[in-house]
C-alpha cells in the first residue's frame, strides 16, 4: 500500500497505487455502521462533504448492506460472500470478512 488515510471513525482508508483501489478493513462490531464508513471513505477519497455526496439509497439499500453480513440467528460471524455496487461513480465491494475495496473511476 502506497497512502494510508484515517478516517473520522478511526478506521484506515489504505491507498494501492499499482491497483489503482482504496481499501479498508471494517469491524462488524464496530460502532459506525458500515454504511457510514462506506460513505465517509468515498467522500475522504474525493475530498467532497458526504452531504454533497448522491444519497447511498440510490444505489444500496443502506439497512440491507448493515446487515447483510450480520451474525447468524446462533450468534456465528458470517465468513463467506461478498456484494458490490457503484456508488459516486466508484465501485464499491464489501466482502464477508469486513474487506472494502473502493475502485474509482477509471
Amino acid at each position: 500500500m502506497d497512502d494510508t488515510t484515517r478516517l473520522p471513525d478511526g478506521l484506515e482508508l489504505e491507498h494501492d497505487d499499482a491497483a489503482g483501489v482504496y481499501r479498508a478493513q471494517y469491524d462488524w462490531d464496530a460502532d459506525e455502521a458500515l454504511s457510514i464508513v462506506v460513505v465517509a471513505a468515498v467522500g475522504t477519497i474525493t475530498k467532497t462533504n458526504a452531504l454533497d455526496l448522491p444519497q447511498l439509497r440510490e444505489s444500496v439499500d443502506p439497512d440491507a448492506l448493515d446487515d447483510i453480513f450480520a451474525p447468524t440467528s446462533t450468534g456465528h460471524p458470517r465468513r463467506a460472500g461478498s456484494v458490490e455496487f457503484p456508488f459516486a461513480e466508484h465501485r464499491i465491494a464489501v466482502s464477508a470478512t469486513g474487506e472494502i475495496e473502493i475502485r474509482p473511476p477509471e
